[in-house]
């Protein structure tokens, strides 16, 4: 939970924090090793949440350590669970925000090319945003492998095997809708 930066979706969702979390590059690091300078990763949130559960997990309580109490051996990280589902709503209109950021050379030129989704909660079919993100790639990844628009076999990371520009559109069809945007920019 470090590298805190501001960052800004269209509204509702506005100015939002961004922060290095774990788990989210998968297989990129290994794919891409030697062909980027630079990979991160970071998780989205409300502006303060970095903040706030930081300090819950400084003071231990998302420990496996087992404490001790009326109630049986327990671990603090048993209990932080516990409390955080009874205090938190659930009532699954959920978001997706998602950005990629990708900047380089091209013709000798500093370009950078950003992809972003916002995929919301779907009331009329009750679909959660990470319900739709999460199944529909798959769902159609699957597609893919039966219909042969996908050739390769084996073992592999998506970003090995399927077609991006075709991902893409498969998604809009379902309405979740990846945009693009092209620009000149600065390389770090």
């Amino acid at each position: 939970m470090t590298g805190l930066e501001e960052i800004v979706f269209p509204p509702p969702y506005g100015r939002l924090e961004a922060f290095y979390t774990s788990g989210g590059l998968s297989t990129l690091t290994r794919t891409l090793r030697g062909k980027v300078r630079m990979l991160d990763y970071k998780t989205i949130r409300y502006p303060g949440h970095c903040e706030k559960f930081k300090l819950l997990l400084d003071l231990g309580f998302a420990s496996a350590e087992p404490l001790v109490g009326a109630g049986g051996i327990r671990t603090s990280r048993e209990l932080f669970t516990e409390l955080l589902k009874k205090r938190l709503a659930s009532d699954d209109s959920d978001v997706v925000l998602a950005r990629a950021v990708l900047s380089g050379l091209k013709g000798g030129k500093a370009q950078t090319l950003v992809y972003e989704c916002v995929d919301a909660y779907d009331a009329k079919t009750r679909m959660t945003a990470m319900m739709r993100t999460t199944a529909f790639p798959t769902s159609i990844t699957a597609i893919m492998l039966a219909d042969g628009t996908i050739t390769a076999r084996g073992v592999m990371p998506p970003e090995a095997c399927v077609p991006g520009q075709e991902m893409i559109r498969s998604l809009a069809q379902r309405h979740v809708i990846v945009t693009t945007q092209l620009s000149n920019g600065t390389v770090q």
